[in-house]
Order: structure tokens, then sequence, then C-alpha cells
């Protein structure tokens, strides 16, 4: 069995489930683009795989109940572990515990799709951010996709920009009151 790869059948669809290419940053701003819908649908996947995992067991249940009742009309002073015993000798037993094994996997790579996903973004975001500061340390500003060149340059190391806002918005501050 490989893990790089797997294919899982959910409601008789097959899904391909890749580490390998699916979900490595490669590209911040096409990853970016795609997360979200990603998500959305390693969701929807994840939805039928829950469903179909709730369907199996509903099968498996209604079965054993069956079964159950089948052989106490034979013999109604059964004990509960021998009832258990006889049900789980029958070879149907292992289709469906086979099938809700299957259907428990498919779930849980689902949500692991999803999630792999939800942190690609959260690192998509952090990086994104780290890009955007490093810009903005040489000048350059991103808007609406676009790279621009500052119009004003960055503040030097020199500059003290904390007392020259603190005094710009003094001078505000005074001028209104000399309006008002």
């Amino acid at each position: 069995m490989s893990f790089e790869t797997r294919t899982i059948t959910v409601l008789g669809d097959s899904v391909e489930f890749d580490i390998r290419d699916g979900f490595p940053i490669t590209d911040i701003s096409d990853d970016m683009s795609k997360v979200a819908s990603q998500m959305a649908w390693w969701g929807a996947v994840h939805a039928a795989a829950e469903r179909e995992k709730i369907e199996v067991d509903a099968h498996y249940r209604a079965w054993r109940a069956r079964e159950t009742e089948n052989f106490l009309k034979q013999d109604s002073k059964l004990s509960v572990d021998k009832l258990r015993a006889k049900v789980e000798a029958l070879p149907e037993f292992l289709r469906f515990k086979k099938a809700l094994a299957q259907a428990e996997e498919n779930v849980i790579l689902a949500r692991s799709a999803f999630e792999a996903l939800s942190k690609k973004g959260n690192m998509l975001q952090s990086r994104g951010a780290m890009e955007r500061e490093e810009r903005g340390k040489i000048g350059i500003r991103t808007t609406e996709g676009v790279s621009e060149q500052r119009s004003v340059p960055p503040p030097s190391a020199s500059d003290s920009g904390a007392e020259n806002s603190v005094s710009r918005m003094r001078e505000i501050v005074s001028k209104k009151k000399k309006k008002g």
C-alpha cells in the first residue's frame, strides 16, 4: 500500500488523495487563489464519506438485528455471549466489518486532506504577510495584486517615526483648536 497516493471510493465516486502534488506550497499567489475551493471540495468529500459511514453502519446494524432474531427463534435461551459469537461467526460479519473499516478510513483521509489544506491556508496567509512586509521594507507595495513603487520613500533608520507622528498629531489638533 502506498501512502503517498491513495484512491478512495466515496458514494461510488473515486477520489484521488495525493500528498505529493496536492498539498505543498509552490506558488503563493496561485495557491492562495485555489486553497479555499480545494477546502470546499474536500469538505464535500468528507461529508459524503461521513454519510457513507453512517449508511454502512445502519446496514450492518440491521443485518445484525435480523441475524440475532433468527438465532433467538431457533433457541430463545441463548446467552448474550453465545448469540454474539454465532452472529460474528457468519461470513457476512467480516464483510460488514471490512466495509465499516473502509468507510472509517475514507472519513479519516478526507478529513486529513481538509485539515492539511486548512494548515496550508494558514501558512499561505503567513507567507503572504511576510512577503508584503519585505516588499514594504524596500519600497514596494502591492495593490490589487499589482506591485507598485512607493511614491514616498520608506523612513530611514535615523527618522524617529513615533516622534514625527506625535508632533504631526499635535499640529493637527492645535490647528483645529485655533479654527474652532
